[in-house]
């Protein structure tokens, strides 16, 4: 016990982002989702098992907590492959392979650590690449801040996030399994090492939030305000991760989900964009990042004159699939103009499966900020 109490200390002087997105804001995002699950069954297993839905929600990030114990290297740090979709994959067609609907006893928790792993990706997308995106715009005195601790800590201080400390449920047997089968040699008590240095961690942000949350108040005013309700801030990443989940559970069914985009952002027919906004795409499956180009994802002005753009992607080196990407126009959009997007057929999922047909949306930007 006293090897992770001085590991805990150790986190209060080391780079936060060594722990990945907020600890405290992916569980929060979760526990949003939870609530706005569409599927009844899938709704009432994930919420019978929320700790290990939370637990699988930061399990990716805990592969960090190896880097500050002694005894471990870094070839021993899992948090990298299970941020990414071979792992993800590998994880589902385990849960299919050993679980058959309807589900009861220990797959049910194993669906809900699967689950609360899955939405990791997305969410540290949704509060990357949209909400701090937006913040550097807002709070451009806070350009320095580490936004991952600086959101944990606005969301213990002004929102009482912190007396949320779930319970450790991992299927560390199982995991190993998974491991196993993709040849990865990580051992379970790494992971369960992991997962103690990981809880000190948030025991640790609690201690020192209240000391920090007033610097932030000061730098980054914007999102103290506005990280619930902003576009990829808690209540919008919660929305999509419960859409996710949604078409996961399709999937660990055997269905597929019938639309393959989740959400863009801008969505569509919103108002009053930023010009210098980048967009947004979300999936319901693992995509080909290859097949996400500026050929098959189209934008325009109102005169349809096409917008020049360079498409970002968020695919692992190996696999090269994607739940999201990133497009950026190359010049900031003209304030108060009206833009439409089209996604093509020419995007394939991780099976070769296209579009079943063009997605196009609309957005206008809003006027120049005085």
């Amino acid at each position: 016990m006293k090897k992770y109490f001085i590991v805990a200390i150790l986190f209060l002087a080391v780079a936060s982002r060594s722990f990945g997105a907020g600890m405290t804001a992916h569980m929060y995002m979760s526990d949003v989702a939870l609530q706005r699950i569409s599927d009844p069954e899938l709704k009432k297993i994930l919420n019978d098992n929320r700790d290990a839905v939370l637990a699988g929600t930061i399990f990716p990030d805990s592969g960090n907590g190896l880097n500050y114990t002694v005894g471990y290297s870094k070839k021993d740090n899992y948090a990298e492959v299970t941020h990414w979709h071979p792992f993800l994959e590998a994880y589902l067609n385990y849960i299919k392979s050993n679980c058959q609907p309807p589900y009861s006893g220990h797959c049910r928790e194993l669906i809900a650590h699967f689950m609360g792993t899955a939405a990791h990706n997305l969410e540290d997308g949704t509060s990357h690449y949209i909400l701090y995106r937006i913040d550097e715009r807002m709070d451009p005195t806070g350009a320095k801040t580490d936004m991952d601790m600086a959101s944990d800590f606005i969301l213990i201080e002004k929102y009482r996030r912190g007396p949320v400390l779930p319970k450790y449920v991992v299927p560390y047997d199982d995991l190993m399994n998974i491991f196993k089968s993709m040849g990865l040699n990580y051992t379970k008590q790494g992971m369960i090492d992991g997962n103690r240095v990981h809880r000190g961690a948030l025991f640790a942000e609690r201690v020192i939030a209240r000391s920090r949350y007033e610097t932030i108040k000061r730098k980054n005013p914007w999102i103290v305000e506005n990280i619930i309700t902003a576009p990829g801030g808690i209540d919008y990443s919660g929305q999509v991760t419960a859409g996710y989940w949604d078409a996961l559970w399709q999937r660990l069914n055997g269905k597929e989900p019938a639309d393959m985009v989740l959400a863009t952002y801008p969505g569509s027919g919103e108002l009053n964009i930023d010009p210098a906004t980048e967009l947004f795409l979300m999936f319901t499956r693992p995509m080909q990042g290859k097949t996400i180009n500026t050929s098959t994802v189209v934008l325009q002005d109102r005169d349809r004159k096409p917008v020049e753009t360079v498409v970002k992607r968020s695919a692992d080196q190996i696999s090269n699939l994607t739940v999201f990407a990133i497009i950026t126009p190359k010049n900031p959009l003209q304030p108060e103009e009206s833009y439409s997007a089209a996604l093509t057929t020419g995007i394939l999922d991780l099976n070769g499966k296209a579009l079943r047909e063009n997605y196009s949306w609309k957005f206008t930007t809003a006027p120049v900020r005085k």
